[in-house]
């Protein structure tokens, strides 16, 4: 994603409400080979935004806007906090929503019986085990009611 910095205003939004903006670093990549949207960004933090630090932790769930509009969302796979004599940097990194799927194993208890829809074992695995959504090719959410497709 290519922005500008001088037009462009990126903010992270987090789950509890907090938000931050003014990186002086971001990269967002989505490529084909890879299950899962990552971003990385960077800021330098001063006395008088020190505070909300705190807030960014992993696992904390994450909104990407750039300009209003979201590009990203899911969780912070790490929080680094750089300390020199020139300042003090912070650099998160996140994935999509997919990325406690990508991290996880399918429980092996989960019952996937035989003659099982591939439609089923979708809802099945990401909607029961990981809380997704699940849509299906009609654009329309599928939660559990098969009169909905």
């Amino acid at each position: 994603m290519a922005t500008t910095p001088d037009l462009d205003r990126m903010v992270l939004r987090l789950e509890d409400g907090s938000s931050f903006d003014l990186w002086t670093e971001a990269t967002v990549e989505d490529s084909f080979l890879d299950p899962c949207q990552t971003m990385r960004l960077r800021v330098g933090v001063d006395e008088s935004r020190f505070h909300l630090v705190s807030r960014l932790r992993k696992g904390a769930q994450f909104v990407l806007e750039v300009n209003g509009s979201p590009q990203i969302g899911g969780f912070l796979d790490s929080v680094s906090i750089d300390s020199s004599h020139s300042g003090t940097t912070v650099e998160v990194a996140g994935r999509d929503v997919l990325s406690p799927v990508v991290d996880s194993h399918i429980d092996r208890k989960l019952a996937v019986k035989k003659g099982m829809s591939l439609r089923d074992m979708a809802r099945l695995v990401f909607h029961d085990e990981f809380a997704l959504p699940v849509v299906f090719g009609n654009g329309l959410a599928d939660l559990g009611d098969d009169d909905a497709a």
